[in-house]
């Protein structure tokens, strides 16, 4: 008897996204991919049409960790927003100053309020979650100088972003 049901939905990380794709560019069938990761082979075709929108997503990903967490390819709303308050807050690292969401969440409405942004505007707890775990930014429980920190990038983590 056929299974009628729906097709389980798998989710598969960009971590292994870019292990099909350097798969695929050794010349391995499409077919085997999707078997190996248990997807179609639509997806994996997909994936191969979007292969340098994923590699440009990924490297913009701060650590491995987020490689492997991150499963879609989703930009953040406002990038350039996201874009400034990342390269305020290394600035602000670079100099050892010790840094609280809160601050971080004043400074976001500061410079969308700079850019030209909506008065209204509003940096909520989930927003920032969303964008230290984007940047690989996390909590210390250290106390003085080092109570936020942004991971350095790793050399392994690179090379599996060059498989063009």
């Amino acid at each position: 008897m056929a299974n009628c049901g729906k097709r389980k939905r798998v989710v598969v990380s960009m971590e292994l996204r870019l292990d099909a794709l350097k798969r695929i560019h050794k010349g391995e069938s499409l077919k085997t991919i999707a078997l190996s990761f248990d997807v179609g082979e639509s997806t994996v075709s997909d994936w191969k049409e979007t292969r340098k929108e994923i590699g440009s997503f990924c490297s913009k990903l701060e650590t491995e960790g987020a490689l492997e967490s991150w499963s879609t390819l989703k930009k953040p709303k406002l990038e350039k927003l996201d874009d400034s308050l990342l390269l305020w807050f290394n600035q602000e690292r670079a100099h050892e100053k010790p840094i609280s969401g809160s601050i971080i969440k004043g400074k976001a409405v500061l410079l969308h309020n700079k850019m030209g942004g909506n008065e209204d505007f509003q940096a909520f707890e989930g927003c920032l979650k969303i964008w230290e775990k984007r940047h690989g930014i996390h909590a210390l429980s250290i106390c003085g100088k080092n109570c936020l920190r942004t991971p350095r990038k790793q050399p392994s983590f690179l090379k599996k972003l060059k498989i063009w």
